[in-house]
């Protein structure tokens, strides 16, 4: 096959499973993110603009420099930002990259461990219920701390729904008259509040007994949410319905699972097999590098 010149191309349904062609797909799709974030909030940073043209062009001056014609010497196309180009190679990465998934599904499952779900079910946004109890009681409590995660980023809702739960929950009249008097101030507080009660109940369903991390609960909670949400694309008939649920429902799913098979097969090519225990050793770098004792 001759060399093409779009140097990047993401891995997809029709790609054979290639442990180095995912973690070369899996570092360079981060890159392309970092470019894009740093293009977003300063435009013409130059050294995003280059290492953009390398990763997708082959080329670190493709952005940076001006085209001029050979014959006559006039201005062609002057330099030009790479952002549009930086979002439809990801729009195209993460379809692309879900193809892979489901192309090659039981081998990627077959390759993580039980350890790996809890990463798998948290990186999900929206994860699908099944129908079974505990199992939705799981997804419940999760829906409840990413909630409350986004209502303490928007001040202005903070305090309508302290105000609505304090009342829902008939909190007595000392605590509703002390909130009336100060609001604002004890918003923000009385709702770290919740989140800590909310946290505390999602650990609580998530651990055995002995306080270790029940990986076979959320190992069912992922795949048999997933076949739910497959189940449901197999059935639909609608083709408007059925790329919707292939977007919103399935995709984020594979997606999860191509992040979790490219750390794996990423550590297995530095020497260490466990993506969990990759993920601990960076956190305690990060501690020791702030000058914690461990």
């Amino acid at each position: 096959m001759a060399d093409k010149i779009a140097k990047y191309v993401p891995l997809n349904g029709e790609s054979k499973y290639d442990g180095k062609a995912i973690v070369r797909q899996g570092k360079n799709s981060k890159d392309l993110t970092k470019y894009l974030n740093t293009v977003q909030k300063d435009p013409e940073n130059p050294s995003a603009w280059e290492k953009s043209g390398g990763v997708l062009w082959g080329d670190t001056g493709f952005y940076t420099s001006a085209v001029n014609d050979p014959t006559t010497g006039a201005l062609i196309r002057s330099p030009r930002s790479p952002r549009g180009d930086l979002e439809d190679a990801l729009s195209q990465t993460q379809n692309d990259n879900a193809e892979f998934v489901k192309a090659h599904k039981s081998t990627i499952l077959g390759k993580l461990a039980p350890e790996n779900y809890e990463a798998l079910t948290l990186g999900v946004e929206h994860l699908y219920k099944t129908g079974d109890k505990k199992l939705d009681e799981f997804v419940d409590a999760l829906n409840e701390v990413r909630g409350l995660g986004a209502i303490s980023q928007e001040p202005q809702k903070v305090r309508e729904y302290v105000s609505n739960r304090l009342k829902k929950e008939k909190a007595p009249a000392w605590a509703i008259a002390s909130f009336a008097r100060t609001g604002e101030g004890d918003s923000h507080r009385i709702l770290r509040g919740y989140m800590t009660l909310a946290q505390k109940k999602l650990e609580k369903i998530m651990s055995k007994e002995d306080g270790s991390t029940n990986s076979e609960l959320l190992k069912r909670v992922f795949l048999e949410g997933l076949k739910k949400a497959e189940d449901a694309f197999d059935r639909e008939t609608d083709k408007e319905d059925k790329g919707d649920i292939w977007e919103q429902d399935i995709r984020p799913y594979y997606l999860a699972l191509f992040d979790q098979i490219y750390k794996a097969e990423d550590a297995s090519k530095s020497g260490e097999s466990d993506p969990v225990k990759v993920e601990r050793n960076k956190r305690r770098k990060e501690r020791r590098d702030k000058g914690m004792p461990f």
